[in-house]
């Protein structure tokens, strides 16, 4: 899973293009200052050498938009992904 923060996070579309590009579902945090706190929890786990899924676990609460990933476009991804390897 994908926590997106920003103000893409409000955007469903790029939520949907991202899930599809990860290949994972792609949610938001309920915070409404999701930079400041991302900032915040990167610094807490490179800092204190705490992994990242630890402070995500303990700060990160889910909001309610979630957005799963669309297969045709994740396929799309794939074989942009294996065009560009190859060059």
């Amino acid at each position: 899973e994908v926590r997106l923060v920003g103000g893409a996070a409000r955007n469903p579309l790029l939520r949907t293009l991202l899930a599809s590009a990860f290949a994972c579902p792609v949610t938001t945090l309920r915070e409404s200052e999701t930079a400041a706190l991302g900032g915040a929890l990167q610094a807490a786990a490179a800092v204190r050498g705490v992994p990242a899924d630890d402070v995500v676990l303990a700060f990160g609460n889910r909001g309610t938009e979630r957005s799963e990933p669309d297969t045709a476009l994740a396929d799309l991804f794939d074989e942009l992904i294996a065009g560009y390897a190859a060059l």
